[in-house]
């Protein structure tokens, strides 16, 4: 079936859309006690400590050695923990867990949790009075494209290098902004490039004409173009004293954005220092499950 072709169909379907399959369907794990595993997995994580088939392993043959060392004996020869590993990989995917690049956290989960819920009591108390078409939230994201591929074709001896100008993807950034009403605002690409240069003089006006376009030297953002932007994108669009909610980057806090901001009629909550995992609304809702 062409999903496809028939997607507005589909769409557009009306009548019941509860799944035919009851909860909880299936064949059930074999292994023993799942939820107490899926217990322990929650826990190290909400701890923010690393969870592998090695910790789940380790949980098992703690709680539970007679059922590995049973498991393990009716594997094949030589097959028992390859085998092993595949079921605990399966019972993590079947739980809604992903196999990612680990990273460091500046703050804890439970640090991050607690800067959430007061910069809640106090957006409330602060700025409660402001109805949704006057609340403004923006953030930044970088795209990276052109990215060089991680494998390629070589002749056997001769090596995989590549030339300097091939290992680096390109890279822009997006400025975007919504409205607390659902309102989307021009996005604004910020271009590797010279401002002024051939780019901005032959090929801007190319470009889609509905969205803002402006150069800087690595494609990020900075004063001289958060200042564009105020004047371009958000001062087009406040229609009375607005609310202007984003990180606390410098060049949205500077003296200078904070006066132009005041000047177009927009008040600035800046947001708590490395939080914004958890206390920006786009980076929340937007940025990080995309």
């Amino acid at each position: 079936m062409n999903w496809k072709r028939r997607s507005n169909e589909l769409l557009a379907f009306k009548g019941n859309k509860k799944g035919s399959n009851l909860p909880g369907a299936g064949r059930p794990t074999i292994i023993p006690e799942p939820q107490t595993l899926l217990e322990f997995m929650q826990a190290r994580r909400h701890q923010e400590r690393a969870i592998t088939c090695t910790h789940m392993i380790n949980f098992l043959k703690q709680h539970h050695q007679a059922w590995i060392s049973t498991y393990m004996a009716r594997q094949k020869p030589g097959c028992g923990y390859n085998n092993l590993l595949s079921l605990l990989q399966d019972f993590c995917r079947r739980h809604g867990y992903t196999h990612q690049l680990a990273c460091k956290a500046k703050k804890v989960l439970t640090e991050l949790e607690s800067t959430r819920d007061a910069l809640s009591k106090e957006f409330h108390g602060k700025y409660g009075s402001y109805d949704d078409s006057s609340v403004y939230n923006v953030d930044e994201t970088g795209i990276q494209f052109d990215m060089p591929p991680r494998y390629i074709w070589s002749k056997r001896g001769s090596g995989a290098k590549l030339s300097k100008g091939e290992k680096h993807s390109y890279r822009m950034t997006a400025v975007l902004t919504i409205r607390r009403d659902g309102t989307k605002l021009p996005i604004l690409f910020v271009i590797k490039g010279q401002a002024g240069a051939v780019i901005e003089s032959n090929e801007f006006q190319t470009y889609p004409p509905e969205h803002h376009y402006a150069m800087q030297n690595k494609a990020w953002m900075d004063g001289d173009v958060w200042e564009q932007y105020l004047w371009n994108v958000l001062a087009e669009r406040i229609e009375r004293p607005s609310l202007l909610v984003l990180d606390n980057f410098e060049s949205h806090v500077s003296e200078t954005s904070m006066a132009t901001a005041e000047l177009l009629g927009y008040t600035v909550c800046a947001l708590p220092p490395n939080a914004t995992s958890h206390c920006q609304p786009l980076d929340v809702s937007i940025m990080a499950p995309f």
